[in-house]
């Protein structure tokens, strides 16, 4: 089920455009559009998003929920309502990623490589420069993250 399928209701209560930190500054026009690109799926508690290890052409909106990836048994991060799994999947295709599962019920947008592409192939240069920088600030703030809080598996577990 695409996002452009279901009301955004369902993933911040208001009828208004949810906001990303991966869309920040987008208009609502060109926030649309790439929000309907993405392919609604819902995961169940301890469902995988995938094995790790393997690479990922995919990139992954949490709209609603928790998720935490896995080295071994270790929680490495957290991916909570807003954050991206695999945002650099444009520029570095093919990069492995770990186990993840889900905390709970779980929604997300699925973001498959060549559909983006062909979706920035067809907007201005000026909107792919935008998410690019929103990709590195993303980016900046899951490495952030990763060095400056606690073991998630006392924090969290």
């Amino acid at each position: 089920m695409d996002i452009a399928n279901f009301h955004t209701e369902e993933v911040n209560g208001s009828g208004d455009l949810p906001t990303f930190d991966l869309f920040r500054n987008f208009d609502k026009i060109t926030l649309k559009q790439i929000l309907s690109t993405g392919h609604y799926h819902s995961l169940e508690d301890e469902e995988q998003l995938f094995n790790g290890g393997r690479s990922n052409n995919d990139a992954y909106l949490v709209l609603d929920g928790m998720l935490y990836a896995y080295s071994k048994s270790d929680v490495m991060v957290m991916f909570k309502k807003g954050d991206c799994i695999n945002a650099g999947f444009l520029h570095n295709p093919k990069l492995a990623c770990p186990e993840i599962k889900a905390s709970g019920h779980v929604k997300i947008l699925c973001y498959k490589r060549s559909e983006i592409l062909n979706f920035f192939r067809e907007n201005p240069e000026k909107v792919f420069k935008l998410f690019t920088m929103n990709v590195i600030q993303c980016q900046q703030k899951l490495i952030s993250d990763l060095f400056n809080k606690p073991s998630l598996n006392q924090q969290n577990l």
